[in-house]
């Protein structure tokens, strides 16, 4: 800070006083110039401003340049230490302040460390808030004693603390692991028989919209297909179409379903993480896995479950599949389950 404000004092010699000068010199030689003009002016004229006007105001242009600079860097300083200097009344600010530019920096360094200091303490305060701020002070400018006896205390009521959440997070284990007993969540069932099976899903139909179609939602997932009506004449022969197929698809995706969660429940029996219907990005679109299998954090691929006749071969999928083997190492194995 010393260096950037450097010295205060100004002689004929200083680089700001021989400016002022220069430029006094050009309005006199300008003055001249206008009254006189060009063929009057020499080096006698010159000599002679700088004899009689120039210098005998030496003294006068350096005492006005020392008395700004100094106001200039003491209002400098004030905003500089006005946060920390702000409980001072004014008077006693500016003092210190001037004792420092005069060359004296104890008072000011002094009265800063004080206010560092107690910035210290509010700060600690927060941490330990039984403790009065004139305590702590005591503390850590006196005695090493009371340190202790503070580190004692707090402590013991750190590790109590700890211990109480400890026993709320086991005492929530527990419970969560008694749920989990309840709904029997672990327990051997029995292999899924869908033989002669109607699987109901929840579903729910919006009838505040157009007449000639509806929006529905099928097991809490929107469909965002519009069912309009079909004309009578040619309801019947569709329907002779479509419904072999039709049945022949729910019946498949129902059994695939089913087959699927029964295949992700044996996995995590073994203590696999199982997740079901995860989307996985490639640059050639998105590939939906039925199952992705996880095991201490790490993901060991996925699981791609299929049901009813031998599938034709799904060139697209194949292709995401080796996407992402090859830039991810995320290898993707088919399960087939095929029924009587």
């Amino acid at each position: 800070m010393r260096k950037q404000i450097g010295s205060l004092k100004f002689t004929a010699e200083s680089k700001e006083v021989k400016a002022l000068c220069e430029e006094l010199y050009g309005q006199l030689k300008g003055q001249f110039f206008f009254k006189f003009g060009f063929r009057k002016w020499n080096e006698n004229v010159s000599q002679k401003i700088w004899k009689e006007s120039i210098n005998p105001k030496i003294p006068e242009i350096i005492t006005e340049l020392t008395k700004k600079k100094y106001e200039a860097c003491l209002e400098q300083l004030k905003t500089l230490f006005k946060a920390q200097l702000s409980h001072l009344w004014d008077f006693t600010r500016t003092e210190l302040l001037e004792k420092f530019l005069k060359g004296n920096e104890k008072p000011l360094l002094k009265e800063l460390m004080e206010c560092r200091h107690k910035e210290v303490i509010k700060k600690i305060k927060e941490v330990y808030p039984e403790h009065t701020l004139e305590s702590l002070n005591q503390i850590f400018t006196n005695s090493s004693y009371n340190l202790d006896e503070v580190v004692e205390t707090e402590t013991k009521k750190a590790l109590e603390k700890h211990n109480d959440l400890l026993k709320e997070k086991i005492n929530g284990g527990q419970k969560l692991e008694n749920s989990f007993i309840e709904l029997k969540f672990g327990a051997t069932k029995a292999g899924i028989n869908l033989d002669g099976s109607c699987l109901w899903v929840p579903a729910s139909i919006r009838h505040d919209v157009d007449a000639d179609h509806r929006r529905m939602v099928y097991g809490g997932v929107r469909v965002s297909g519009i069912g309009r009506f079909i004309n009578p004449k040619t309801e019947g022969i569709l329907a002779r179409q479509t419904t072999f197929a039709a049945r022949q698809l729910w019946h498949n995706k129902l059994v695939g379903d089913a087959f699927r969660d029964m295949l992700a429940h044996g996995l995590q029996q073994h203590g696999l993480v199982a997740r079901i219907e995860v989307t996985k990005a490639t640059e050639l679109g998105s590939r939906r896995i039925d199952i992705e299998v996880w095991r201490n954090g790490v993901c060991l691929g996925g699981i791609e479950v299929k049901s009813g006749n031998p599938p034709r071969a799904n060139q697209i999928q194949e292709a995401r599949d080796a996407w992402l083997l090859q830039h991810e190492n995320y290898r993707v194995n088919t399960v087939y389950y095929q029924y009587p």
